[in-house]
């Protein structure tokens, strides 16, 4: 009795060293139930597949719209005529003696002073804004 207690000890010992520490059993597949269900409340439709072959043939390609002639000058006069009223009324505007908008913004004249010291600029009696009405000076130039 002795030695067939050795011996299964020996034999268990042998097979917890080649096994994992964790024994368990082998895995079952899941129920059909699992495998069957449906994703959605609607059942499952199969696909309608086409036949490979051709139907009939292709259609035509589309032609692009081609412009009559007389569509094509008639615009082209139209804009030319535009184009004719806009410079007359330009030239209108321009001799009604209204000053043009560059000229009335700009200073029409600069009084500097002449000294040894750095050189003031004066601005006209019309100041650019009220928080730049005190005079300006000019850097001096370096030697």
């Amino acid at each position: 009795m002795p030695a067939n207690n050795a011996n299964a000890k020996a034999i268990v010992q042998t097979v917890f060293t080649l096994t994992p520490h964790r024994v368990t059993s082998p895995r079952r597949p899941p129920p059909a139930a699992h495998i069957c269900r449906n994703l959605h409340n609607s059942s499952p439709q199969r696909a309608t597949p086409l036949s490979v072959g051709v139907v009939g043939p292709p259609p035509n390609p589309p032609l692009p719209a081609t412009p009559q002639y007389g569509e094509r000058i008639e615009r082209r006069r139209k804009q030319a005529e535009m184009l004719r009223q806009a410079k007359e009324f330009r030239s209108s505007q321009d001799q009604k003696g209204r000053p043009n908008p560059l000229k009335k913004r700009f200073w029409k004249d600069m009084a500097t002073k002449s000294s040894s010291t750095p050189a003031p600029c004066a601005p006209p009696t019309r100041p650019s804004s009220p928080s730049r009405s005190r005079n300006r000076t000019s850097p001096t130039p370096s030697p």
